[in-house]
């Protein structure tokens, strides 16, 4: 807010320093130390946060509000919209699973993140009956750049659908980041719920439900090998791990274009 009372106050620059003179007598009463942001700024405040989180802000936050002149004001509402954000997401995520139950398979908010869904249909339809080899087992592959962080993925396994002539996803995941551990367990929860579903139909789980195609990174090499291993030790099979071991590396392919 400005007065006008009649001051005035001149700034001389020249070569070796500035000039100040003030003119008049301020006899109104003096202006209180804005102490917090009104909405409108802190909005401005956290978009332009969110929109350059590791790099620092394009645009001066100074320029919002003179609150954010002093840098240590800014630290403290710079933990502001993370601490919220955080908050806003586990209620979020929390609505997300009341309003779909079962969609969400298996959930893990550490330094290993993943979120795994799965619709009931996406299941029924994991395990198939026909014996094309071209067109049978299933195909997983990691999608980067899907998500906002370059370093996320959208990790997928699919079938194929003689039905819609097309190949499915049958199992999603979130993952903030493409380590071994992220994929060890994908593919463990992948395993189990191909599991359960042969057996709530009767019929028998064996190593040939499991033959997969990946893009045939290491990390995927190694972490399918490492769940199948957990998968049937957890299932007390009598084979050694020697022996589970060379059996993932034969119902591992490579994809043609990865090859």
């Amino acid at each position: 807010m400005h007065i006008d009372c009649g001051v005035i106050s001149m700034l001389y620059s020249f070569k070796d320093g500035v000039y100040y003179i003030h003119k008049g007598i301020h006899d109104h009463p003096k202006q209180t130390h804005v102490l917090h942001l009104t909405h409108d700024e802190r909005t401005r405040f956290e978009h332009i946060v969110f929109e350059n989180p590791a790099a620092g802000p394009r645009q001066s936050v100074a320029t919002i509000s003179t609150v954010l002149l002093n840098q240590d004001r800014v630290k403290a509402k710079l933990q502001a919209p993370c601490g919220k954000a955080l908050s806003e997401l586990v209620d979020d995520f929390t609505a997300f699973q009341r309003d779909h139950p079962g969609f969400v398979l298996y959930s893990q908010f550490e330094a290993v993140m993943v979120v795994v869904v799965q619709t009931q249909f996406m299941v029924s339809q994991l395990v198939t009956d026909f014996i094309e080899d071209e067109i049978n087992g299933i195909v997983s592959d990691a999608a980067h750049g899907y998500w906002h962080s370059p370093k996320d993925l959208l990790i997928i396994s699919s079938t194929y659908s003689p039905l819609l002539a097309c190949w499915v996803p049958r199992l999603m995941t979130y993952a903030n980041g493409g380590s071994v551990e992220h994929y060890c367990l994908y593919f463990l929860i992948l395993f189990t719920t191909m599991a359960e579903e042969c057996e709530k139909h009767g019929h028998a789980v064996n190593d040939d439900l499991f033959s997969n195609i990946v893009d045939f990174s290491e990390a995927e090499q190694v972490r399918y090998t490492q769940a199948f291993i957990s998968f049937w030790i957890n299932r007390e099979d009598p084979r050694s791990q020697a022996k589970l071991e060379d059996t993932a590396g034969v119902l591992l392919k490579s994809c043609q274009q990865h090859y």
